[in-house]
């Protein structure tokens, strides 16, 4: 997995780039005057440049260093990232010749011509959405959260033993602390074209959230759900993955991935369902489902 390191004049010089790398992230390192965050990755094979200006993100095309060099699988590697940190992904810079590689690899995207470099914005089937959206079967319903529901969503955020398998532990977060925090990160990640995040509602109560996640760009994404504690047993789990299937079918996604701990043995047989198992590895069990 890439790691981005800030770009300063130390690093510059660090011996382990070559003359053509250190010459290319020279040439960022006046963009820091101007409040530009220059960051940089390298692979064997690539050079890799993420920026951050007036408040969103951009990373330039990946700069091959060697005539050899695949693009293909430096794109690939750079929407995983981007997948990964949850950043939208905009790529800038892009050569002339390259523009259709790039349209063609990833599912949505949007041109732009500067009148002297490509940028292309590579979306999201989230971001494609208007608005969130709302799908029910006659018992439960998955629909944008409330602002009334701030609360209680939090409860659900802060509920240790409910999350123990989720990846998430709120008392790790220091902004956590306010219930604000998790209604609008969830609300963010919309708005970012990143993640969709709905709550689970039953007799019109909010008890627990369905997650349609890790858009990769190339038309599949990751699916999540929990229900709360005073709900379990009742089969509300399995028609919350349901009705994500639903929504990820009405969507146009193409595939749909979960992972679950493999100690949860209540989310692992709800998946088990209708999802196929592909890989076990490091405690975590795999699954897919092809729409």
């Amino acid at each position: 997995m890439l790691h981005f390191t800030l770009l300063d004049k130390k690093t510059v010089s660090d011996d382990s780039f070559d003359d053509y790398s250190r010459e290319v992230l020279a040439s960022f390192l006046p963009a820091t005057d101007d409040g530009v965050e220059v960051c940089y990755a390298l692979s064997p094979t690539h050079l890799f440049i993420r920026l951050f200006a007036d408040g969103e993100y951009s990373f330039v095309y990946p700069i091959a260093l060697s005539d050899a060099a695949d693009d293909t699988e430096a794109l690939t590697r750079l929407s995983e990232y981007a997948k990964k940190e949850e950043l939208p992904l905009v790529i800038c810079d892009i050569p002339p010749e390259c523009i259709d590689e790039v349209a063609e690899l990833f599912t949505h995207t949007r041109e732009y011509f500067d009148g002297e470099c490509y940028a292309v914005n590579v979306i999201s089937e989230c971001a494609l959405l208007d608005s969130e959206p709302e799908i029910c079967d006659g018992v439960i319903s998955l629909s944008a959260l409330k602002e009334e529901d701030i609360l209680e969503y939090a409860r659900l955020q802060r509920d240790a033993e409910l999350n123990k398998y989720w990846g998430y532990d709120y008392r790790d977060d220091p902004q956590a602390s306010s219930d604000r925090y998790f209604y609008d990160s969830a609300k963010r990640g919309f708005e970012d074209g990143v993640s969709l995040t709905l709550g689970v509602y039953y007799g019109g109560t909010l008890i627990g959230e369905g997650v349609l996640w890790g858009f990769d760009l190339m038309g599949g994404c990751e699916i999540a759900f929990k229900i709360s504690r005073e709900y379990q047993g009742r089969g509300l789990g399995r028609r919350t993955m349901e009705l994500l299937v639903r929504l990820a079918e009405n969507i146009e996604i193409g595939t749909l991935y979960a992972r679950v701990d493999d100690r949860n043995s209540v989310s692992s047989h709800i998946l088990s369902a209708c999802f196929e198992e592909y890989a076990r590895q490091d405690g975590k069990i795999y699954y897919l489902k092809r729409l």
